[in-house]
């Protein structure tokens, strides 16, 4: 861009025309290009001001229906700063708050309870308190779970109804119903608390002796995607993916990784894809597989299958481990099926993922294990292996099974899961939860949060980390309002924010809607501030450093001064690029060129 205004300049100049026509040139058409080439992919876009929410733009959102945009534009204006009658605000709060209720009673006559329970909890938010007296919660949960039992959903239901803890309160019929379900599928630990709130005593088989090694194998498959033909060189190669996956259904439901089967629902993707599971015990069977749901930021799929499980792994939440226990991955390891490896868990709660944290462990784990089931020693899931280090033996990584669980009833509606988010990126620093960036245009940015301020309560939960705020909205749906506080300069305050829904690579969309040096702070953990006098100097200097971000691993440190020569985004790769020459104060302000590079899916976006 830059190279092309230089020579349109050039080319103005050369004309025989008056200074002062080339002078407009210059400035209506040479400026506007150079700064849209200083602004990276994207378009700048400020903070919004209180004074843009209007009451007619609040009186607008709740003639359209949009009860949720305009509760949240009530509580920016419930700060003082606009000057609207209190009466005026009331009346309005009234109106949406109406709209929330006339939302919630078609929810529950239309039977859809899982959008009931979220109009519930932003209505609670709202008055303070229940309005609806013959619902809570937890019933709200149990409806939903007894809904999916009648269908013959069994294994929805019982993680359902296990992931909200909601079992107290069901009546004496409906125990007893969970209570078979969970007998029959191995939910051990539901089987247990459900029989606690009834007469009967008794534990389910599963959870007093743990199944065979042989009989986990049976309940494995090996994933094969066959992709056609790839031409290199004028050759064409087989090109396929293997991978593996575990039933987790006797219907014939299973879970693998996303990336296992990516080509089969990626919109991108133009080439041909044919999905096939070979069962446990079948060398040469391929049997037609279909893909249910997907969830590219946790990295896992369900599958289905025409044909019955011998043997399905349950999905419990109750499950704890900690480095050094014994373990062991059962997949296929370059196509060979029916791999069983063994060893310890590494560590745990490694940031690795776009959400939650994985398990790190040691067994030995190769390409085709991606999709398989991680099984503590006493034959409980407890993760599914999904990446390894290739130039480091014995590092690789687990999604663990209660991040899972929380999206396996979603995965069963079909289609990409959407997660719900309050669109910012944050940092683990000493001051707290310190907020990096804030995504234009997304329910933080109209909440009035700016980079700096301190998250510390999402929800009436105290937050201290990003994988507890991860946890606390992968509960929630889109459009459920929630209240938020958070610090600035020491001043406290509070809103009330309406969850948007996540976008699946939310640093692609940031990379559209603002500048550069605004997304700096989330790829390579530093803040800059401009110093150069012109808009087309790119010299900075460092006035943040996170820790434990690239920058900090790199060296950097406040007040060290820079210029940025190149900004470039390989989006094929995945990755950002930033070539710099800084003059570290550290090192006598020595004057040496770096190039940062990060990768596009970072893991602190909320």
């Amino acid at each position: 861009m830059r190279k092309y205004a230089s020579s349109l300049i050039c080319r103005i100049v050369e004309r025989p025309m008056d200074l002062r026509r080339a002078k407009v040139y210059i400035f209506c058409i040479i400026v506007p290009l150079l700064l849209s080439g200083c602004s990276s992919t994207g378009q700048y876009v400020a903070t919004p001001a209180l004074t843009e929410v209007t009451v007619d733009q609040i009186e607008e959102d709740i003639q359209s229906g949009d009860p949720f945009r305009a509760l949240q534009h009530i509580s920016l204006l419930e700060k003082g700063e606009v000057p609207v009658p209190a009466s005026t605000l009331e009346a309005l709060q009234e109106d949406a708050a109406q709209i929330l209720v006339s939302l919630f009673e078609d929810a529950i006559s239309n039977k859809d309870f899982r959008t009931a329970r979220s109009l519930f909890l932003s209505s609670r938010l709202v008055f303070g308190k229940n309005q609806y007296a013959e619902w809570t919660a937890e019933k709200l949960i149990q409806a939903e779970a007894k809904q999916l039992l009648a269908r013959g959903e069994a294994v929805p239901a019982l993680i359902t109804l296990a992931n909200a803890g909601a079992i107290a309160g069901l009546d004496s019929g409906d125990v007893e119903l969970f209570q078979t379900a969970a007998g029959e599928l191995g939910y051990g630990s539901l089987f247990v608390a459900l029989s606690n709130l009834t007469e009967s005593s008794g534990e389910a088989d599963y959870a007093l002796s743990p199944p065979k090694t042989s009989s986990m194998v049976s309940g494995t498959v090996t994933i094969l995607v066959n992709k056609g033909i790839r031409l290199e060189r004028g050759v064409g190669y087989p090109d396929s993916v293997i991978g593996s996956g575990f039933f987790i259904d006797p219907r014939g439901y299973i879970l693998t990784n996303y990336h296992v089967i990516e080509s089969e629902v990626n919109p991108e993707y133009e080439g041909f894809s044919r999905l096939y599971i070979r069962p446990a015990g079948s060398e040469h069977d391929r049997i037609p597989a279909r893909v249910v749901g997907w969830d590219s930021a946790l990295d896992v799929a369900l599958l289905k299958t025409e044909i019955r499980a011998d043997f399905h792994f349950p999905i419990v939440l109750d499950i704890s481990y900690s480095p050094g226990d014994r373990i062991m991955a059962i997949g296929s390891p370059g196509g060979l099926h029916n791999t069983v490896t063994s060893g310890i868990v590494s560590a745990v709660g490694r940031r690795f993922l776009p959400l939650g944290n994985a398990v790190q462990v040691d067994v030995p784990v190769n390409p085709g294990n991606s999709g398989g089931p991680l099984i503590d020693e006493y034959g409980r899931l407890i993760g599914i292996v999904f990446a390894g280090i290739e130039q480091f033996e014995g590092i690789n990584f687990a999604i663990p099974a209660d991040w899972i669980a929380e999206v396996v009833p979603e995965l069963y509606l079909g289609g990409m899961v959407d997660h719900s988010w309050l669109g910012l990126a944050a940092e683990e620093t000493r001051r707290g939860l310190e907020v990096s960036f804030v995504m234009p245009d997304e329910p933080a940015y109209h909440a009035g949060i700016m980079a700096g301020d301190l998250i510390t309560v999402v929800n009436g939960d105290a937050s201290q980390t990003i994988e507890e705020i991860q946890r606390t909205l992968l509960q929630l749906e889109a459009n459920t309002l929630v209240s938020v506080r958070w610090t600035r300069d020491g001043e406290p305050s509070e809103g009330i924010v309406s969850l948007g829904s996540r976008p699946e690579f939310p640093m692609d969309v940031a990379l559209k809607r603002d500048i550069y040096t605004r997304i700096i702070p989330v790829l390579f953990g530093m803040t800059v501030e401009k110093t150069g006098n012109y808009f087309w100097d790119s010299s900075y200097v460092v006035s943040r450093i996170f820790p434990g971000g690239l920058a900090d691993e790199t060296g950097l440190s406040v007040n060290d001064p820079l210029k940025i020569m190149q900004w470039d985004v390989d989006e094929e790769n995945r990755v950002a690029y930033m070539q710099i020459v800084i003059k570290k104060r550290k090192a006598g302000f020595i004057e040496r060129a770096i190039q940062l590079v990060a990768h596009l899916d970072v893991n602190n976006f909320l």
